[in-house]
């Protein structure tokens, strides 16, 4: 089994917009769980230094790599994805 455990910040799920296309680039968590295609992930928010944290950030990537997942794994199933 593979697990992939990734902090989340202020760029996830997704990262600055293309500048070409304008499209939303993917946050580092969700570029790197497309690349590993982990058995399941575990996001941590964190906090930055004048209290804001990225827990409204994680749920909004939990959603994206649920959604996403199901295409890593030809359609089977989602990945398991733990806040």
């Amino acid at each position: 089994m593979h697990i992939f455990i990734s902090p989340i910040g202020n760029t996830d799920p997704h990262g600055r917009a293309d500048k070409v296309t304008g499209e939303l680039t993917p946050g580092s968590a969700l570029a790197i769980a497309e690349f590993l295609k982990p058995d399941k992930i575990f996001l941590l928010p964190t906090q930055s230094k004048d209290g804001e944290d990225t827990v409204a950030n994680a749920d909004l990537t939990k959603e994206w790599l649920t959604i996403e997942s199901v295409k890593w794994r030809d359609n089977s199933s989602a990945v398991g994805v733990e806040i």
